[in-house]
């Protein structure tokens, strides 16, 4: 699959290669601040990251238009970096990732991609690990969306209880390409301390 370059029909409102765009473009934005060089962005080639790391992504059970899209997106590589307060963003072709998913069961190491007893389906994946307080962006390729899902960082919505693992749906949800113009929009205007390696906004 990560050998060609056609992209599987879109399931959603966008196809892999309008989100590849989207992402990428808001990547590059985050290089113009000194937190984060031109160099963390790691880039694959036209025809994407190898089979070989797709294969070991298939441990996660995701759908074939999930896997394709991963295949081709970039990562940011700079372990000291936070997306957001206590939000890192995911490294699928990392080091440490990879052996997570390749050396161990994926239930054993699935809260590191996935919150913590929430179900996911396998059109849905996560751009950022948040931890207790942070944020999880779970991207749903099949709506075309971004849910903005925390843990312990902020208030939970009515109803979360009684959707148990399936309560991450009631986060604030928004178009994919919405998300990202938003943050933008927001970074654009916020001040960046000198030691901070996120952006507060």
């Amino acid at each position: 699959m990560a050998e060609s370059s056609t992209s599987i029909p879109p399931t959603g409102p966008l196809s892999r290669d309008e989100i590849v765009a989207i992402v990428t473009n808001f990547y590059t934005f985050l290089t113009t601040y000194p937190f984060l060089l031109p160099e963390h962005i790691k880039t694959p080639p036209a025809s994407g990251w190898p089979s070989s790391t797709v294969d070991i992504w298939r441990k996660m059970g995701k759908s074939e238009a999930v896997l394709d899209l991963l295949a081709h997106l970039p990562y940011i590589d700079a372990s000291y970096w936070d997306w957001f307060s206590d939000t890192k963003p995911i490294n699928y072709i990392g080091r440490l990732p990879l052996r997570r998913l390749n050396e161990f069961r994926w239930e054993d190491k699935r809260s590191h991609f996935e919150p913590f007893s929430m179900k996911l389906s396998k059109d849905v994946f996560s751009l950022t690990e948040g931890y207790n307080y942070g944020k999880w962006l779970l991207v749903d390729l099949k709506a075309g969306t971004i849910t903005d899902y925390s843990m312990l960082g902020g208030p939970s919505p009515d109803g979360e209880e009684e959707a148990g693992d399936e309560g991450w749906r009631l986060y604030p949800t928004v178009p994919i390409k919405q998300f990202f113009d938003a943050c933008i929009d927001k970074m654009s205007g916020a001040s960046i301390g000198k030691n901070r390696n996120y952006v507060r906004v």
